[in-house]
């Protein structure tokens, strides 16, 4: 063997603790199943269009964090866009009656979740579009400074907010963001975090029908009413409305 030989082996030699530490880190990168009910909530009310999904995240190998879970939507027709979790209902009782099971449930805002590998985690997650809440939001300032202006000149009420241009255009701009259509979306979960996982069962599919969308659609006439009672919220003896909200529970098909 010559000098030449052995600096090539010590060489080759070197590589393997880095090789060795890479494949160890793939092998025990944590694996997130995803676990889903059979069929999904879909809705469309003053919060824009909305998916409510209940399903169990299972953890092996590792425990993880995550930090954001999004839908990706796409219509058959190429219309593509995002919705994020706004906020999961997570269970915390079950108890069984002669009249059913009844379920007791909280409800809290997300920040991240952990995931360990002893437990499945079930929870009912709220999907919303973000553009959505941004557009909104900025019309809500454009309110709140009419509010303001009200407030100085004395002339402040809620019929008066309530007929406003401002009032006027936010629930037009919701009616506006209506973009459910008939048809097949192909959806996937797509999960955020610090560390490296593999993601499985992420991708399925569902349908809504020109009825669906017919019913979903009619909520429109119920946002007038919705943003009413956001202004009211909060005034002495005032109790909410329960809204008729109509949603559609279309079944999820998983695609492999």
């Amino acid at each position: 063997m010559t000098l030449i030989d052995f600096a090539a082996i010590l060489g080759a030699l070197a590589w393997i603790p880095p090789i060795a530490v890479g494949l160890y880190r793939i092998l025990t990168r944590p694996l997130v199943e995803i676990i889903t009910q059979q069929s999904i909530e879909v809705g469309f009310t003053n919060f824009g269009p909305i998916i409510n999904v209940r399903l169990a995240f299972s953890a092996y190998r590792r425990e993880i964090t995550v930090a954001d879970v999004q839908i990706e939507l796409r219509h058959e027709a190429g219309d593509k866009r995002v919705l994020t979790w706004h906020g999961i209902v997570q269970p915390l009782s079950r108890l069984s009656t002669p009249a059913g099971t009844a379920y007791s449930e909280k409800e809290q805002s997300v920040l991240a979740i952990k995931l360990n590998t002893r437990d499945i985690d079930e929870r009912m997650i709220r999907f919303q579009d973000p553009v959505f809440h941004k557009g909104k939001k900025e019309l809500i300032e454009k309110i709140l400074k009419k509010i303001t202006f009200l407030k100085e000149t004395g002339n402040l009420s809620i019929e008066t907010i309530a007929k406003s241009q401002e009032e006027l255009d936010l629930i037009s701009f919701n009616k506006q963001f209506f973009n459910w259509k008939s048809g097949t979306y192909h959806f996937q979960f797509a999960l955020k975090s610090a560390n490296g996982f593999v993601l499985k069962n992420f991708s399925y599919e569902f349908q809504l029908s020109s009825t669906d969308i017919e019913l979903l659609e009619s909520n429109k006439t119920l946002l007038e009413e919705a943003y009413k009672d956001e202004l009211l919220q909060g005034t002495p003896n005032y109790s909410s409305p329960i809204l008729p909200w109509r949603w559609r529970y279309p079944y999820l098909l998983m695609k492999t």
